[in-house]
């Protein structure tokens, strides 16, 4: 699921939200919202069924990308970010 769609359901929710009347409707709609979380994530999951896996390369890049902005911070003069 990309950034676009959880936007889109994101703004769904808050039409449906400010149309309810009444707080059960409301009520209605966030169990709503949560198993439609619950059932993406679950799916996120199953498609990286070695999860584990998955999150220490993800913790190890995180790293190295972090080691790779501080370095190139270190070598550009601030005036060359600047336009």
């Amino acid at each position: 699921m990309n950034s676009t769609e959880m936007q889109t359901m994101r703004q769904d929710m808050q039409k449906k939200m400010s149309a309810a009347k009444t707080n059960e409707e409301r009520q209605a709609l966030m169990a709503e919202q949560q198993k439609l979380m619950q059932g993406k994530h679950e799916q996120m999951m199953t498609m990286h069924s070695d999860g584990h896996d998955m999150s220490s390369h993800m913790t190890e890049r995180h790293q190295m990308m972090q080691k790779h902005m501080g370095l190139m911070n270190g070598q550009m003069p601030m005036g060359a970010m600047s336009n």
